[in-house]
């Protein structure tokens, strides 16, 4: 799509198309994503059927208060959390090859202050 020049640019042109069309079939979705759960349960396949019960629950929208059935996830992570957010690596050196030395053993030095 070419962009006239001396106007904005529109990034993902599409975003509000894709989000009319996902509104417009979401019982569909949701009736399709119940039937997968119900498969997986049929088929003795626990952990894909808790993930996605897990999804729906997580996902359920608050309604016109800002009331939600559940609160999100504690294991979610906060996108807003400020400091490093990669992974951290640690590294630990051995040094070998080198001679233990010999320790000396400990020495008390009797000092007295001086007056002045």
């Amino acid at each position: 799509m070419p962009v006239k020049k001396g106007s904005k640019r529109v990034y993902f042109s599409k975003v509000k198309e894709a989000r009319e069309k996902i509104s417009s079939e979401a019982l569909e979705l949701y009736d399709m994503y119940k039937g997968l759960i119900r498969d997986a349960i049929v088929a003795h396949d626990f952990e894909t059927a808790s993930k996605g019960l897990q999804f729906i629950m997580d996902h359920i929208p608050a309604d016109d208060e800002g009331t939600r059935l559940l609160d999100p996830s504690v294991d979610k992570t906060d996108i807003n959390k400020k400091g490093n957010s990669g992974p951290i690596i640690n590294i630990g050196i051995k040094l070998g090859g080198i001679p233990k030395q010999a320790e000396l053993p400990p020495s008390v030095i009797d000092v007295e202050p001086e007056n002045e």
